[in-house]
């Protein structure tokens, strides 16, 4: 709590909410800002147009990924490993976005969350938040279904194994080995997160 927050993006005017993001920020104090989906020209370019006198997010630490939204890929991978070292060197509180905030950022979120102990069904209850909150699901709709499902087979995917019955913290850990990240780093960025 205090440490990391998501959000859609404080930089990309395309929904209109990048105003309202950044103000929040700032109330909130964040430092270190990743940036899961816009590579670096875009993020010049949002620059240019906001005026950095007029933005929070720009006076911050940034670290533009522009990451595809394929997540077994070995770019997205490289991205996830660069977005923990990014936080790793800099201080805190953090925030990671992608544009809307629900998908690579939603991604994101699960990692993070299982490497920290969440269970199965806790990083599929909240995974399945945002796209409640985004398009309005009412309670019973069948569609909650299909969504807690689909963090699973990405999980599946870049795990390259079945998560039924299995300790997911074990199986991100080895994910974040995978993609390069030492024991250190990663005991380092589980006292971050933990607020040790």
């Amino acid at each position: 709590d205090g440490i990391l927050f998501r959000s859609s993006s404080p930089c990309n005017a395309h929904f209109k909410r990048d105003r309202l993001v950044d103000s929040l920020c700032k109330k909130y104090g964040i430092k270190t800002f990743i940036n899961l989906s816009d590579p670096l020209d875009e993020i010049e370019e949002n620059k240019k147009r906001i005026g950095v006198e007029n933005s929070y997010y720009f006076q911050q630490n940034v670290l533009a990924l522009g990451l595809p939204a394929d997540f077994g890929s070995v770019e997205f991978g490289h991205g996830i490993a660069a977005g923990i070292r990014y936080m790793l060197s800099h201080e805190g509180p953090y925030l990671f976005h992608c544009i809307e905030g629900k998908d690579r950022a939603g991604f994101f979120a699960a990692l993070l969350e299982a490497f920290m102990g969440a269970s199965i069904d806790e990083v599929m209850d909240e995974y399945l938040i945002s796209f409640i909150n985004y398009f309005k699901i009412e309670k019973d709709d069948p569609v909650k279904a299909v969504l807690k499902f689909k963090i699973v087979e990405l999980l599946e995917l870049i795990f390259a194994t079945t998560v039924s019955g299995k300790n997911i913290t074990e199986l991100t850990t080895n994910y974040f080995k995978k993609i390069g990240l030492t024991n250190e780093e990663l005991n380092s960025f589980r006292n971050l997160l933990s607020g040790n």
